[in-house]
């Protein structure tokens, strides 16, 4: 299965042409800046060398020296060499006045019109007129750098806002589409929160239409997901229920043939191993028929005593520990309680303590510690003092008809069942070697 984000594909879907329409209108406005700056430029020098020629006629006329003026101060320009621009008054050859930023003057005043010229490498454009009348030119210069300053001054008027509007157009977009799509994560949460055989329909949530379909056809199949698997652990159920009658009458049948040939050494032997696989085979049925009942009672869930309960099974399972030699010890903290299925937690406690007994070996001791563990969590300590498992086995001990002695009796499917039922009561199951030498099986499960 591929992964995409649709947060980010919709993000980028909306992002991107805006992006590439600001490169298509900022190129364009570039190149017609600089088309509208040149002529507007251009039209500012003719006025300028038109105001200053009409200026130094004027001086001219009145009798004044043309070579004695030499300063900007006499006609108020400084704006113009505020621009970055300069210019120059030629009388015949002679430069009567210059102001501002200018590249050295040639032998004589410039031909009339415009024209580039380099000189250490700057660029620089200007403009001569020259009066009819009078010995007299005028020249107006910048820098080309000017120009390319005012262009850029105007892509950046118009590429900022856009930038800005781009931005949030992504802010507005990203927020919007975080509540849009949020639906979709407490989807998955109530799913993530629901325990494995809960399969009912998902409800009371608020969804988008184009999601609606998704959540039908999820419904859809967990539904048929319930039937089908109820219709299994039914068949397991019946299957179970049935098959203990043959085996308890074909057990009856092999002890009394058993005692009927109670002179043959071989046979007698051999009806007794088939005694011990029926009753193998009994157990694993009464353990499925266990694990059937837990799972009808999953979410059949309510607050209860959990030490009365341990109490309980231990009371029940200590006949058969004292029947073994086995010494049993109980410290059990009154009062705590815990949210669950009663009969499950009862099938959880009483498979590990009958684990305990059948397989810690005769004449040994079995202790039960049921306390608080911090403020949350309560732990169920079952341990003996027998052989124990080792490091390896007790990882593979929850492998469901995984049996470390083949000749003792036994399904091997309580450990897995026990821990089941804890899972599903939102607990653990783990083994660890015992502080009394054997094996310990602690179960965790949340304060009620």
């Amino acid at each position: 299965m591929k992964l995409y984000s649709l947060r980010r594909a919709t993000f980028l879907s909306l992002v991107v042409p805006m992006l590439f329409s600001l490169v298509l209108v900022a190129g364009s406005g570039l190149l017609s800046a600089r088309s509208a700056i040149a002529v507007l430029r251009d039209h500012e020098m003719e006025q300028e060398a038109v105001f200053l020629k009409m200026l130094a006629v004027h001086e001219a006329a009145e009798g004044e020296q043309l070579g004695v003026v030499r300063s900007t101060e006499s006609f108020g320009l400084r704006d113009l060499q505020a621009q970055g621009a300069g210019f120059r008054i030629w009388a015949g050859r002679m430069v009567m006045t210059s102001a501002g930023n200018l590249p050295p003057v040639g032998a004589g005043p410039p031909p009339s019109g415009f024209a580039e010229v380099d000189h250490g490498g700057i660029r620089w454009r200007s403009y001569a007129l020259a009066d009819a009348d009078q010995p007299i030119t005028v020249e107006i210069v910048e820098p080309a750098a000017v120009r390319t300053a005012l262009t850029w001054r105007m892509a950046r008027s118009l590429v900022v806002p856009m930038l800005l509007l781009i931005l949030a157009v992504a802010v507005i977009a990203t927020l919007r589409l975080t509540a849009a799509i949020r639906p979709l994560a407490d989807l998955s949460h109530e799913l993530d929160r629901r325990d494995s055989g809960d399969l009912e329909p998902l409800t009371g949530l608020r969804i988008p239409e184009e999601v609606a379909p998704l959540v039908a056809a999820v419904n859809d199949l967990m539904q048929r997901l319930g039937q089908t698997i109820a219709r299994e652990r039914e068949f397991a159920a019946n299957a179970a229920h049935e098959l203990r009658t043959p085996l308890a009458a074909l057990k009856t049948r092999a002890q009394a043939t058993r005692r009927l040939l109670a002179g043959n050494q071989e046979a007698t032997e051999s009806l007794a191993l088939l005694v011990n696989a029926v009753d193998r085979t009994t157990g694993a049925i009464e353990q499925l028929l266990l694990l059937a009942q837990a799972d009808r009672a999953r979410g059949l869930f309510a607050r209860l005593d959990f030490s009365r309960l341990v109490e309980e099974v231990a009371r029940e399972g200590a006949v058969d520990a004292l029947a073994r030699g086995h010494k049993l010890e109980a410290d059990i903290a009154p009062g705590l309680q815990v949210e669950g299925n009663g009969e499950s937690l009862a099938i959880l406690v009483r498979n590990l303590l009958d684990n305990a007994v059948r397989h810690a070996g005769n004449g040994r001791t079995i202790a039960i510690h049921l306390a608080r563990e911090g403020d949350a969590t309560v732990l169920l300590r079952i341990e003996d003092n027998g052989p124990g498992l080792t490091d390896e086995q007790r990882e593979r001990a929850f492998e469901r008809y995984l049996r470390f002695n083949p000749v003792e009796q036994g399904s091997g499917l309580g450990l897995s069942i026990a821990r089941r039922i804890a899972q599903s009561h939102d607990g653990e199951l783990t083994l660890e070697p015992s502080a009394m030498g054997g094996l310990a099986c602690l179960v965790r499960l949340p304060v009620a």
